[in-house]
């Protein structure tokens, strides 16, 4: 009898032991993916499972919901560009770390010069040797305005066409705005500095400069 009642407790206690572990590896199983598909960072065959603050409830923020054109002319940054850049790394130690040294200045600059250069478009009667040397001016003015809004970052599963996951990312995005204004006295000096550089050789180039001053004048 006495056996018989050891063999049963032996037994119910690994049923239990048995039961627990199944809850363990059940509560460790990854969440359903996230429905990003209608933000403006979604990419095809790519399921967000977790981001910053989706442990707390936190929501997805309205800067990654939409595109910085949306956030400008949406009325949230006033009289402020919107540039947003993004980063990825295969650890969120080494991607956190990242966004918390990113060289946001120095990277606005850039992203200034290559909007600018994109908004004015080609010229006939510009020579190259010009706009090299306004980029290289735009892109080494710090703007004191700059300013870093925010960051945040989401963990990702990737996918082939066939539906099978082929790998896993840290996505990270960090939002940085910087005044309309110091963003047009910047384009004006660097076209000036260009100017007395390297004087127009003729009407046509003259011209042609006041044409490009004319759409930095408008704007990004």
């Amino acid at each position: 009898m006495v056996m018989k009642n050891k063999t049963t407790r032996y037994v119910l206690v690994l049923f239990i032991a048995v039961l627990v572990l199944a809850g363990c590896l059940s509560f460790k199983k990854k969440p359903a993916p996230l429905d990003f598909s209608g933000m403006n960072v979604s990419e095809e065959n790519v399921s967000i499972i977790e981001y910053k603050g989706s442990a707390i409830g936190d929501p997805v923020p309205l800067w990654i919901q939409r595109s910085p054109a949306e956030l400008e002319s949406g009325g949230e940054y006033p009289d402020r560009y919107v540039f947003r850049f993004e980063i990825r790394d295969a650890d969120l130690t080494a991607l956190e770390t990242q966004l918390g040294e990113y060289p946001f200045s120095q990277k606005a600059s850039i992203a200034v010069h290559d909007r600018a250069w994109a908004k004015a478009g080609k010229i006939s009667g510009i020579s190259e040797s010009f706009l090299d040397e306004a980029g290289r001016v735009l892109t080494a003015i710090e703007y004191m305005g700059a300013r870093r809004c925010d960051d945040f970052w989401a963990y990702e599963l990737l996918f082939d066409e066939e539906g099978e996951q082929t790998g896993e990312r840290y996505r990270g995005w960090i939002l940085v705005t910087v005044p309309q204004a110091q963003v047009q006295a910047a384009l004006e000096l660097a076209h000036e500095t260009a100017g007395s550089h390297q004087p127009p050789a003729n009407d046509r180039q003259t011209e042609a400069r006041e044409e490009l001053l004319a759409r930095f004048r408008l704007g990004l």
